[in-house]
């Protein structure tokens, strides 16, 4: 019923605007305003019917739109507009005007043949603006739901997409993370391996909490990485060295992905001290950028193994980070990696993101 409604509305503009022009051709022959008020009233019944008239047939275009793809059926449905609506818009026109000068009604079929060609003429030149433009709106509305459904699917699946990767990239922690357990407890590390479990328990409860949501603070990311590195010095002692560089910000208002820096610094330790270089040491700094805007830099340097391993491609983390970078920011956020003098440099920025209370997780660990 919307679209009758306005197409209502538009048919009275219409005869609001024929009844402007009256008048100010009246005004300007001297006469008054009565002739372009009969005017009005003498069209109402043509300008109704053409109302409905374009309700009925925008409503058969959207309802039956695969009926009216072909340019042949589109014709054909013209001419019978053409066929039936301009006669009865006629005899609305006429119908209109006995009934104001109250004429007998059976003069009508008399009335309706003396009109002129012209009257033909304009009303036919009406009903095909009409058809036109009908069929123009019908399309241009097809087209932008085309465009809605595209843009909705596309982002239903871009999220779907992004959950696999963090699914991704849970296990991969949780598997890691058993692993150097269970390797404490055959080095007899018992007290250890029970310390651990106790901040595996703390970090699993982060990572199932923020799995749910897009966007978690960049402080609540780092606690995470606090949390993951003392698990980790549990398991190498002091061959693992740590070297915190983390820039005065406010990082409790900054938002980035859950679960973005911790594949990162794993990968470091993964291709540091696991692939056998000895001391592993791992530096991380962080801080805020004004590169053309404000951004978060990240930057990890680990020293090089001498096994193959570390020479081979870095796993899970930085594969699914840039996917998921990719698809969160497109160009405007990079991760870049190389080596430089023995050590593997990876360096991570994104645009400042304000944190957001309706989708970003506060932790209270």
């Amino acid at each position: 019923m919307q679209s009758l409604f306005w197409s209502l509305l538009a048919w009275l503009a219409v005869g609001l605007l024929m009844t402007a022009t009256l008048y100010a051709d009246a005004a300007r022959r001297g006469g008054g305003g009565s002739s372009a008020w009969v005017g009005l009233q003498d069209s109402l019944g043509a300008l109704s019917f053409l109302a409905l008239y374009t309700w009925l047939l925008h409503l058969c275009i959207e309802r039956w739109p695969q009926r009216w793809t072909q340019a042949r059926q589109l014709a054909g449905l013209y001419v019978l507009s053409v066929s039936v609506v301009v006669p009865l818009a006629i005899t609305a026109k006429v119908v209109a005007v006995m009934w104001r000068l109250d004429r007998p009604w059976h003069r009508l079929l008399a009335n309706l043949g003396r009109q002129e060609g012209v009257l033909w003429w304009f009303e036919f030149m009406v009903v095909t603006g009409t058809f036109a433009a009908v069929v123009g709106l019908s399309a241009w509305q097809r087209s932008r739901r085309r465009e809605r459904d595209w843009a909705i699917a596309q982002s239903d699946n871009m999220r779907l997409r992004l959950t696999l990767l963090q699914g991704q990239l849970e296990p991969h922690f949780l598997f890691n993370t058993l692993n150097g357990i269970s390797s404490l407890v055959r080095a007899g590390e018992r007290g250890q391996a029970l310390s651990a479990l106790t901040r595996v328990s703390e970090l699993l409860r982060y990572a199932l909490r923020v799995s749910k949501r897009d966007w978690v603070t960049v402080q609540d990311e780092l606690d995470f990485v606090r949390e993951y590195l003392a698990l980790q010095s549990l398991r190498f002692g002091d061959d693992l060295q740590l070297d915190w560089q983390i820039a005065a910000a406010d990082w409790q208002q900054a938002a980035c992905p859950p679960l973005l820096f911790q594949p990162l610094v794993e990968n470091a330790i993964r291709h540091g001290l696991e692939a056998g270089a000895g001391l592993g040491r791992v530096s991380i700094s962080l801080c805020a950028e004004d590169d053309g805007g404000p951004r978060i830099g990240l930057r990890i340097e680990n020293s090089l193994g001498d096994s193959p391993s570390s020479q081979r491609g870095h796993g899970v983390g930085l594969s699914a980070t840039r996917e998921r970078l990719a698809m969160l920011y497109g160009a405007a956020a990079g991760l870049q990696t190389h080596q430089d003098q023995g050590l593997f440099v990876l360096e991570l920025s994104l645009p400042w993101r304000e944190v957001n209370d309706e989708d970003v997780e506060r932790t209270d660990r």
